[in-house]
């Protein structure tokens, strides 16, 4: 009953923010039955529908999107279908990025081998494949599946590697990625940035440190005003490990104190260790007390297009609990290019969402990111 309300929810917030058109598949008629209650209860009946079918029946030619919440077994089986389907796309000169997330015993060794060497094989359809570690939660099923070890992860980057070595050979660029956390898993230094091509797949954590040291180095121009100035960076305990490569080119551009904050993920478990994933109690927790920052920088994928961080807490809420500065930043330049203004900010100072913000009043809205077209 929990997945099923998944399933709906993916649906009719597709339909509902996006104006997306979607099918969802159940075999149980009172899971199919509360799904479609849902639907016309948002209004979005006519673009979510939910039948009572067998999966292994339905055709899956007219979706563009496909979302599966299945058990590995079901997946597995349904391999050679979802690879037909990717293979019409590219007949009709649709390209795509794909993503591995690499299971010990699942899908590494000779399984990623063989996936690796299925998606090249599609020629120019596929821009890029990403191999990223899995990482589980508390509610994982952690009888079915681990994460990979350190000599597995290793083996995984040599093999990313060698692909990596042919597509740029052949095809001029890298093609395969290897996202950073399976580089830190496995105990090896990150690759030069020429290892992620466009910097496609940062989003997913391929290629973020990289991505951000090249940023910074095209933006210390503009960044004197911060000489100073005490700022603190929060991260998730992945890109915490990593991210001192980052705060040093940083702190040398601009003069600034940066203190690196690494939160564990309050919500789902420490084993989550991605940014985008942690709640804003995690953040309140850390900033609470922190008057003495003049500035706190937090991941910008850790909040929706509606300002809202895994628990629902929403960006100016937390602001209006904090005695610091909060400003959401991708890629440290964008958010640091203002001036950063001494005096702190008090809850009776902030505006409401849709005031016009002041002079540096972030809480006002400045510098939370705005909603993007996907």
């Amino acid at each position: 009953r929990r997945r099923a309300k998944g399933r709906k929810r993916i649906s009719v917030t597709a339909a509902k923010k996006y104006g997306a058109r979607g099918l969802g598949i159940e075999i149980e008629p009172q899971l199919v039955s509360e799904a479609n209650y849902n639907a016309r209860r948002e209004g979005v009946s006519d673009r979510a529908k939910f039948v009572e079918q067998d999966l292994f029946q339905t055709d899956l030619r007219p979706a563009t999107v496909l979302t599966l919440y299945l058990f590995r077994e079901l997946n597995i089986k349904l391999a050679p279908r979802i690879l037909e389907q990717l293979r019409g796309f590219a007949t009709h000169g649709i390209q795509f990025h794909t993503q591995i997330v690499m299971s010990p015993g699942v899908n590494d060794g000779a399984v990623l081998e063989q996936s690796l060497n299925d998606l090249y094989a599609f020629g120019d359809a596929v821009l890029s494949v990403s191999v990223v570690p899995v990482g589980l939660t508390e509610f994982s099923k952690h009888h079915l599946v681990r994460e990979p070890t350190e000599a597995e992860c290793a083996a995984a980057v040599r093999l990313v590697e060698r692909h990596a070595a042919v597509a740029r050979a052949e095809r001029g660029k890298a093609w395969c990625l290897g996202a950073d956390e399976l580089y830190l898993r496995a105990g090896l230094p990150l690759p030069g940035p020429e290892a992620y091509d466009d910097f496609d797949q940062v989003e997913n954590g391929v290629g973020s440190v990289r991505y951000l040291q090249a940023r910074i180095r095209e933006g210390a121009g503009d960044l004197g005003h911060l000489a100073g100035k005490r700022i603190g960076v929060l991260t998730g305990t992945s890109m915490g490990a990593l991210m001192p490569q980052v705060l040093a080119p940083l702190t040398e551009a601009t003069g600034a104190t940066f203190e690196l904050i690494v939160l564990s993920n309050t919500l789902f478990g420490p084993s989550v260790t991605t940014a985008g994933l942690l709640p804003g109690a995690a953040f309140l927790a850390a900033l609470r007390d922190r008057g003495d920052l003049d500035l706190a920088l937090l991941p910008a994928e850790s909040i929706n297009d509606d300002l809202l961080f895994m628990d629902d807490v929403e960006a100016h809420a937390l602001q209006a609990q904090l005695p610091v500065r909060i400003r959401f930043s991708h890629h440290f330049t964008d958010a640091l290019a203002a001036p950063v203004l001494v005096q702190r900010v008090h809850q009776r100072n902030l505006r409401k969402p849709g005031v016009p913000p002041g002079d540096g009043d972030v809480a006002g809205g400045e510098h939370l990111p705005q909603p993007v077209a996907h």
